[in-house]
């Protein structure tokens, strides 16, 4: 019972059934009128509609997968290698001084002095 369910089988058959068709209205055509000049049947036509019809039924005969719920974790934050701690600055007057009983880079004091 699968393979009538095969969109390869029944492309072949719509295939078939179009060639069919198009040399039973050649025959009849020539036998109406033994005289007209009829053309043979074009293989063009069932190829196309085997084709077509092979994807079309594809799409149509595609599994339907139910549905699910699933829940969805919030990604985790990233975690923090390591920690930079700078020393806070102390207002004296109109000046902003550091401590520099903590080590910090080199280049944040040359910052904190630009903001005087």
């Amino acid at each position: 019972m699968e393979i009538i369910r095969n969109p390869l089988f029944i492309a072949f058959i719509l295939g078939i059934a179009t060639y069919g068709y198009l040399w039973y209205n050649r025959k009849k055509k020539i036998e109406e009128n033994p005289k007209n000049n009829v053309d043979d049947v074009n293989i063009l036509y069932p190829i196309l509609v085997s084709i077509i019809s092979f994807f079309v039924v594809k799409q149509i005969m595609k599994p339907i997968e139910p549905k699910t719920e699933s829940k969805i974790e919030p990604k985790a934050e990233p975690k923090m290698v390591f920690k930079l701690s700078a020393p806070e600055p102390v207002m004296t007057g109109k000046r902003i001084q550091v401590n520099e009983d903590i080590s910090i880079p080199k280049t944040l004091p040359n910052i904190m002095i630009g903001l005087n």
